[in-house]
């Protein structure tokens, strides 16, 4: 299979509050085979089986401890596969 078009990484920590209106608001505006990476940094929110369970075509990616937003987006840069981050 080839490698989607374009990935879109988004970083948490703690933020599962504001993850359905993001996705929601980002979703329609991908194309069909883009590849959606939630990066959950060290998060107590619940937020990567809440993710599996509402987007199971997203890769989650939930870390052990809060890498900070550049940790979060290197670990998230590291499993994506699009041809465009």
């Amino acid at each position: 299979m080839p490698n989607p078009p374009l990935s879109v990484i988004i970083v948490s920590w703690n933020g599962m509050r504001h993850l359905p209106d993001c996705l929601a608001a980002l979703v329609p505006q991908l194309p069909a085979d883009a590849e959606i990476v939630l990066v959950d940094n060290g998060s107590s929110d619940g937020m990567p089986a809440w993710a599996r369970a509402s987007y199971p075509a997203a890769r989650v990616l939930p870390l052990r401890q809060n890498l900070g937003f550049a940790g979060g987006v290197n670990a998230g840069l590291r499993v994506a596969q699009g041809e465009l981050l």
